[in-house]
């Protein structure tokens, strides 16, 4: 009695049902998880075969069939007073083992790694095999650190889970994997500690592979700019908010720019801070005002601020109003913040802000809130923050001209507007526009280049841009008489930039002496336009006593343009900015 005791503890254990007969067939007891999936206590001492069909099947293997409908493998062992059934059912997901078999294999198709204690990996998915090229024996006790350049703060993620207890839930993760034929991604994942026993004995992280859901939403993404674009919207907002420019009036036909073009209309989409960067003259204002109107606070207003033009002293004013007394000739006035109310408040050339005011700028962004001068009253901010540089903001941040947390606070998204001489495709476009333009405003009838300027534009480098071409292009149709613009309608001044390196066989050859021998090379286009413009740069600042400011003035440009050109030619170096 004592044995069969003994015996019924350790099958009343087994995850399986377990039957058992005498040696008549005569059921005689069942252990727990038999009892409670076939309802077997009414047939104790019943026949075992009158309970259960049996069916042989092809292979000579015989399964049962329980009148409840459920299938059953099984297997016996014989014992000194009767039979016992090991039953394996095929039907039901109560069964333990089907239960493990389909976890398993759910698993299985999950990106699915798990690091014990020490940070070895100890549980590895098929498919986080294949999602890493490597097989799973050679990732088995290896460290994540072998397979992730990570930042200090997330090297030890999995053993901070294992310890605290606490999961990381949704994190988003732009680390680079270093794996054999891996291929990087940005992945979504969670990781998750195992306890056994009530001892967190193991963390696993499962990678949500999001690349199908990224592709649906660039193309909703897509359709959402077309059907935009037909209906127009962006036009009608022109009309509301007094814009001048949506995503209709950019002009291009290269790849680089249309691509922009689009970056820009999905950014349109997401309503955050917005850094746009782009040399002088590109067109930022333009790409502004268009995300603006094809933006969701389209009909609000566009409040434009040149920063660079505004003194330090009076832009606090001017961007958060004042109060009456709070300085001389001090009147009750909105600042642009206030101005621009739920629109979009467009900060050009943010980079010739001083220090001092960038401060208080990253304390108005940071707390959505800001005072007019002299006031005790805070005010929210309702406005997107688009602001526009036209130098590189590292280099800003480097040499200390720009504040890095301020960089971070207006930079959540960027566009990076791509210069005249990256796109030249670009510039005979734009020339027929700025020809179709100003026909309209001297009433001329010209109906393009020749073939000589079309060379001459296709050859320059365009350092002031697009605002340098339609300088130019303008120059042109006021002085042109015949159907073509020719080098010839120029003024003398600007002749000059381009007759001197024409291309093609009547290019002149410069003679340059080379170590003194008498020998000569022929100087590319490039080279004779930077030799001339940078005579013409230093005549200028040798006459104004290297005053960039008056040098500017006798050239015809700004001073940023000639800083500009300056920097471009090296010879920033030699000449310190007044």
């Amino acid at each position: 009695m004592e044995s069969i005791s003994t015996l019924k503890n350790i099958l009343d254990r087994i995850e399986q049902e377990v039957i058992i007969t005498d040696r008549e067939g005569k059921i005689l007891w069942v252990n727990q998880y038999a009892e409670k999936a076939i309802k077997l206590d009414e047939w104790i001492g019943k026949e075992f075969g009158s309970y259960f069909a049996t069916q042989k099947r092809g292979n000579g293997e015989t399964l049962l069939h329980s009148p409840l409908g459920d299938t059953y493998d099984f297997g016996t062992e014989e014992w000194e007073g009767g039979t016992i059934y090991f039953l394996d059912n095929l039907t039901s997901f109560d069964n333990p083992r089907i239960q493990r078999e389909c976890y398993k294999e759910i698993v299985e198709k999950l990106d699915v790694m798990g690091t014990d204690a020490k940070g070895e990996i100890v549980i590895v998915s098929q498919m986080a095999a294949q999602y890493y090229g490597m097989s799973r024996e050679q990732l088995y006790h290896r460290s994540l650190a072998d397979f992730y350049n990570y930042r200090t703060e997330d090297e030890h993620e999995h053993r901070d889970v294992i310890e605290t207890g606490v999961p990381i839930i949704d994190k988003y993760s732009d680390n680079p994997a270093r794996a054999k034929n891996y291929v990087y991604r940005p992945l979504m994942y969670s990781t998750y500690p195992f306890a056994y026993h009530g001892k967190n004995i193991l963390a696993y992280t499962i990678i949500q592979d999001d690349r199908k859901a990224q592709e649906t939403l660039r193309e909703i993404t897509e359709l959402k700019r077309r059907l935009r674009l037909r209906d127009l919207k962006d036009e009608k907002h022109k009309e509301e908010n007094d814009t001048s420019y949506s995503f209709l009036d950019i002009v291009g036909e290269s790849k680089v720019l249309v691509d922009t073009i689009r970056d820009a209309q999905t950014i349109a989409g997401v309503d955050r801070n917005l850094l746009i960067v782009g040399e002088t003259g590109t067109g930022k204002e333009v790409f502004a005002q268009s995300i603006h109107n094809f933006s969701k606070r389209g009909k609000e207003p566009f409040i434009p601020v040149n920063c660079a033009a505004i003194p330090e002293n009076l832009l606090e004013s001017i961007l958060f109003g004042t109060v009456r007394g709070a300085y001389t000739g001090a009147v009750d006035s909105e600042g642009l913040f206030e101005l621009a109310k739920n629109g979009t408040l467009f900060l050009d050339e943010l980079n010739s802000m001083q220090v001092s005011m960038q401060t208080k700028l990253l304390r108005v962004l940071q707390e959505r809130k800001a005072m007019r001068v002299g006031g005790h009253k805070m005010y929210p901010i309702n406005c997107r923050i688009v602001s526009a540089i036209n130098e590189d903001p590292r280099v800003l941040m480097d040499t200390g001209k720009m504040r890095s947390d301020l960089f971070y606070r207006i930079a959540p998204l960027s566009l990076y507007i791509p210069p005249l001489r990256e796109r030249p495709q670009d510039i005979l476009a734009m020339a027929r526009y700025f020809i179709g333009k100003y026909n309209k405003v001297f009433y001329k009838d010209i109906k393009g280049v020749s073939p000589e300027m079309e060379r001459l534009l296709l050859a320059y480098d365009w350092p002031g841009n697009v605002r340098e071409l339609d300088y130019v292009i303008e120059n042109m149709m006021i002085r042109a008489e015949e159907s073509e613009l020719k080098l010839s309608d120029l003024p003398r001044h600007l002749q000059s930039q381009f007759e001197n390196g024409m291309p093609g066989e009547s290019s002149p050859v410069m003679e340059v002496g080379a170590g003194g021998n008498g020998s000569s090379d022929c100087v590319s286009l490039a080279g004779s336009l930077q030799t001339y413009e940078k005579e013409l740069i230093e005549r200028a600042l040798l006459q104004n006593g290297g005053n960039q400011k008056k040098a500017a003035e006798q050239l015809g440009i700004s001073r940023q343009n000639l800083y500009h050109r300056m920097r471009r030619l090296e010879m920033c170096k030699n000449n310190d900015t007044q």
